[in-house]
């Protein structure tokens, strides 16, 4: 036992600029060979940079000036359009607008009773005049701790009431001797 290990033994057989195994041949004896894929730059259609209007030339033809400037034209028709809509529909809403009102909270049109014309009041009902009730007031520290016990008790006593109820409907399930066999106190 020479006590080197196989890598050791193997060292320096390695030749990397020694041709490489023959290449791995397919079914039908070809090499094998990556496949062909579409260049991405094929499929834009795009031209790098636009062609401007023939209208923007320093000597243009006398058709594309002309038809540059009736695109001009229109679009700022289009703009002086919308102009006039914007300014109309500010007179409108202006012309809505009431400042010589005494109630400035009011809609327009809406007018409210005088406090000196009782004698219409009087018709109304009762019950259809709402009463208007002070807020109710604040509880001290003594109060809450009172409700919180009070709420405990009630949830306690629930709990316990619920506990005796499954103790009954466990001791009516269970024969008289699975119950003393299961070690659980006869109720």
């Amino acid at each position: 036992m020479d006590g080197l290990s196989e890598a050791v033994r193997e060292s320096g057989s390695y030749d990397p600029w020694a041709p490489g195994p023959p290449r791995e041949i397919l079914k039908h004896g070809l090499p094998y060979q990556a496949p062909v894929r579409a260049n991405p730059r094929d499929s834009i259609k795009v031209p790098a940079v636009m062609e401007p209007h023939q209208g923007t030339s320093y000597n243009p033809p006398a058709d594309a000036h002309h038809e540059l400037l009736l695109k001009a034209a229109s679009v700022e028709q289009k703009r002086l359009t919308k102009a006039e809509k914007l300014a109309e529909v500010k007179t409108r809403m202006e012309s809505c607008r009431v400042t010589d009102s005494p109630n400035i909270c009011l809609p327009p049109g809406m007018t409210v009773q005088e406090i000196g014309d009782q004698d219409e009041m009087e018709d109304v009902p009762v019950g259809f005049i709402s009463e208007i009730r002070p807020p109710p007031r604040r509880k001290t520290k003594a109060q809450r701790n009172k409700e919180a016990r009070l709420l405990a008790e009630a949830s306690a006593f629930a709990l316990s009431l619920y506990i005796m109820s499954y103790f009954i409907t466990l001791r009516k399930r269970l024969s008289p001797n699975e119950f003393k066999t299961d070690g659980l106190l006869a109720l």
